[in-house]
């Protein structure tokens, strides 16, 4: 019985010790979230936002987003918005001029990228000729379509729904068959 006894009390004194370590750091957590908080609240009335991109996505603070561009491996429009996705964004929805010109000077300073297509998120899926932002739900109001399209396909005979950046005209949007695998940009907003 003696040693039965021994064996609780190390064992409440172990206990013990253990919820004083868990409320020190409960109290110490307490402290910095307080801290954060604060600083938070003075960056928003300063008009600095403390949000940070992930790895492998470009920064542009003047538009309130960050940029992944994947050249390599090849998807087609519904992977490859699947695969944004995975990083927890979308494909991109170019909405300005500035934007669009953003893209374009990204992907012709980059060699890795410049001999490329871009999936963007607008389509006419279901809708022919009414282009929507997928990621937004959007209808497009800034385009910069080359002068031979939109054409659904009036070449090929083919259903084209999904638009693309496309590298043999200059960037300027294309609309290609879905299917077909490009390379992509995610958008992640701030």
């Amino acid at each position: 019985m003696e040693s039965k006894n021994k064996f609780l009390q190390t064992t409440l004194t172990n206990l013990q010790t253990a919820m004083q370590l868990v409320a020190e750091k409960y109290n110490l957590v307490i402290t910095e979230l307080s801290q954060c908080k604060v600083n938070a609240a003075k960056n928003l009335s300063q008009g600095v936002t403390a949000f940070t991109c992930p790895g492998g996505f470009i920064d542009n603070k003047a538009l309130k987003s960050c940029y992944k561009f994947v050249g390599l491996p090849e998807k087609a429009w519904n992977e490859a918005d699947r695969e944004c996705g995975e990083y927890g964004a979308r494909l991109v929805a170019i909405e300005t001029k500035a934007e669009n010109d953003f893209l374009r000077t990204t992907i012709e300073q980059d060699s890795n990228l410049r001999r490329r297509d871009f999936w963007t998120s607008a389509h006419d899926v279901g809708r022919e000729g009414r282009f929507m932002w997928m990621s937004t739900g959007k209808r497009l109001e800034y385009t910069k379509w080359d002068s031979k399209n939109p054409d659904n396909g009036r070449k090929s005979g083919n259903e084209e729904d999904c638009v693309l950046l496309d590298h043999d005209e200059d960037f300027y949007w294309n609309d290609v068959e879905c299917h077909r695998t490009r390379g992509y940009i995610c958008e992640m907003n701030y």
